[in-house]
């Protein structure tokens, strides 16, 4: 099923059951529809089942989990080791789950899932508020544990930026950053504060940062575009995709490998206990560049 919302001069498209994906997202612009988020491709763009392309949700966790676990109590919850290519769970069980509906509009949804363990035990229930209003997207994504026994959770969204030009920057203001590792996992973090630019020079960059102060832009001269992305949580992560061009800024509640990485460091994973619920807000507008 897809869904299309359609307010002003923004449309989104929606797939509730292909793991509560946004898959498009588009301004009016003088010419027509122009992409904000990644298009997917003729024949698609979803290696092992996640997509590589509109945007996201990441939940129970966000980025990488190398040992596939969270502690559980005293016991522990265990995922699927979801991407292959790494032997690792990757970006939380949220963008492989089924959503449902459980209100819609002509310019808003409200989508939710149940979050289980490999072996199919509930944990707790993930939700997505999606609205379109005249000046933009906006996306809030939340955790309500179920369980009995606490649990470290996180979430985070992970939207692909249409960045198809060279001359396309990407920038923003963060307070710290983490010393991420080779297998781009937190191993430490230090405070450097100011403003982070990316372009496609820097393919392949793959990063996190703290003391976001919720806000980023994606300038796209050629189209005469600011991109403003902003977020209620203090991590954002950062990666230039190195196959397409795309950037993907994303609002993150901890760093990657928090869950088992024993660092005193800032953007850690919350503990929840049954009832709890943990949360971040993305909003997506477009305006015309100076």
């Amino acid at each position: 099923m897809t869904l299309v919302l359609e307010n002003g001069g923004y449309r989104a498209e929606l797939r509730p059951e292909a793991g509560g994906l946004i898959a498009g997202l588009q301004v009016l612009g003088a010419e027509g529809w122009i992409d904000l988020l990644l298009a997917e491709p003729p024949g698609g763009r979803s290696p092992h089942g996640m997509a590589h392309f509109g945007c996201f949700p990441m939940v129970p966790f966000a980025n990488r989990l190398p040992q596939a676990w969270l502690p559980l109590g005293r016991g522990r919850a265990e995922f699927a080791r979801n991407w292959p290519p790494e032997g690792i769970a990757h970006h939380g069980t949220g963008w492989r789950a089924v959503w449902s509906c459980e209100r819609t509009g002509p310019a808003s949804v409200m989508m939710k899932t149940t979050i289980y363990d490999v072996d199919g035990d509930p944990l707790g229930v993930a939700g997505q508020d999606i609205r379109l209003d005249v000046e933009g997207l906006s996306v809030r994504l939340h955790y309500h544990h179920g369980h009995p026994e606490p649990m470290p959770a996180g979430v985070g969204l992970h939207p692909w930026f249409h960045a198809p030009d060279s001359q396309d920057t990407a920038r923003f203001m963060a307070n710290g950053e983490y010393v991420m590792g080779k297998t781009h996992l937190g191993e430490g973090h230090r405070a450097k504060a100011g403003e982070r630019r990316f372009s496609h020079a820097d393919a392949g960059f793959n990063g996190s940062f703290s003391g976001w102060d919720g806000k980023a832009r994606i300038i796209r001269p050629s189209a005469g575009l600011v991109v403003n992305v902003t977020g209620v949580c203090d991590l954002i992560h950062a990666y230039v995709a190195t196959a397409f061009q795309a950037f993907c800024l994303e609002p993150v509640t901890h760093f990657p490998g928090a869950a088992h990485a024993g660092l005193a460091v800032p953007g850690q994973m919350r503990v929840l206990d049954q009832g709890d619920e943990i949360s971040i807000t993305m909003r997506i507008d477009a305006e015309q560049a100076d």
